[in-house]
C-alpha cells in the first residue's frame, strides 16, 4: 500500500485524524507525527509474530479456569485455531457445569485480561450470552455511523474484524441470577468489549455487578494495514458502544 493509499484510508476511518496528516508526503513523516497519536506501529518481525500459525514457537497459550464459582477468563492471543476451540470448549463446559450444580450467581474474573480474539472469548461464555435473544452484543460507534459489532446466533460467534465464525455451545445457563465482573487497569482491549458485553445480561433479568478501577481504556475497534516495507500500522476506527453508552476511556 502506497503512502498515498494509507493517507486516503487515514483520512476515512482514523478516529483521530487530523489536518497534521495532509501536510504528510514520506513514510518517515508519517510515522513520526503517528508516534504522537493513538494507534501503533508494527515492524515486519512483529507482524510475523502476530502471524504465528500452527507449528511455531506458541504464544501465551492459557484456558480459562475456575474455583468455586470464580471464572477466570484469560488473555487469548493466540492465532493457533485448535487451541482457541480448545479456550471455548474448555470454558462452555465450566459453565454448564456451574449451572447443573445450581450456582445463580457467578463471578467473573478479568484483571489480567488484556485481549485477544473477542469473539473466541465471547463464544467461551457462549452459556450466559446464548440468554440474550439479540444478535448484537455490542455495537461499534464510528464517526459517521453505528453498526452491529460483537454478535451470535445459534452458537455462531463473530465480530466486524474477525474474518471469520467461531462455534460454541447452544446451551443456557439454566436460573441464572448475577454476574460478578472484576476488572483493573490490566484489562484492556477485548477483555473491556467482554466486560461491556456483559451488561447486556440486564436485559434478561440478571444483575450484573462491575468491581475495579478503571480499565485500560483500549475501547477501541482496530484496522491493521501494511505498507511497502513490511511493517504496518494498526489504528482505531471506532469505539466500542452498547445501546446505551459509548465507551471512550475503558470502563
Amino acid at each position: 500500500m502506497t503512502i498515498a493509499q494509507v493517507l486516503r484510508l487515514l483520512k476515512h476511518d482514523f478516529l483521530f485524524y487530523t489536518d497534521n496528516y495532509d501536510k504528510v508526503s514520506t513514510y518517515d513523516e508519517l510515522m513520526e507525527l503517528y508516534g504522537n497519536t493513538q494507534g501503533g506501529w508494527m515492524s515486519a518481525a512483529e507482524i510475523a509474530r502476530w502471524n504465528w500459525v500452527p507449528g511455531d514457537t506458541p504464544m501465551n497459550e492459557e484456558l480459562p479456569s475456575l474455583v468455586q464459582n470464580m471464572l477466570t477468563l484469560p488473555s487469548l492471543p493466540s492465532n493457533n485455531p485448535t487451541f482457541r476451540q480448545t479456550y471455548i470448549d474448555e470454558c462452555n463446559r465450566l459453565l454448564i457445569g456451574l449451572s447443573t450444580r445450581s450456582f445463580n450467581a457467578i463471578s467473573i474474573d478479568l484483571t489480567k485480561n488484556q485481549g485477544g480474539k473477542t469473539h473466541s472469548m465471547a463464544a467461551a461464555l457462549a452459556p450466559i450470552f446464548n440468554l440474550y435473544p439479540d444478535p448484537y452484543l455490542t455495537f461499534a460507534e464510528f464517526r459517521l455511523k453505528r453498526v452491529g459489532d460483537l454478535q451470535h446466533h445459534g452458537g455462531v460467534y463473530t465480530d466486524l474484524y474477525a474474518g471469520e465464525n467461531v462455534t460454541a455451545t447452544q446451551q443456557k445457563y439454566k436460573h441464572l441470577q448475577m454476574i460478578d465482573v472484576y476488572t483493573s487497569n490490566l484489562t484492556a482491549s477485548a477483555g473491556e468489549t467482554i466486560a461491556i458485553a456483559l451488561g447486556v445480561l440486564r436485559e434478561v433479568g440478571v444483575k450484573v455487578n462491575y468491581y475495579g478501577p478503571r480499565t485500560a481504556g483500549s475501547t477501541t475497534l482496530i484496522k491493521y494495514v501494511e505498507l511497502d516495507d513490511g511493517s504496518g500500522i494498526e489504528f482505531p476506527v471506532a469505539y466500542v458502544a452498547d445501546k446505551h453508552h459509548i465507551y471512550k476511556k475503558g470502563i
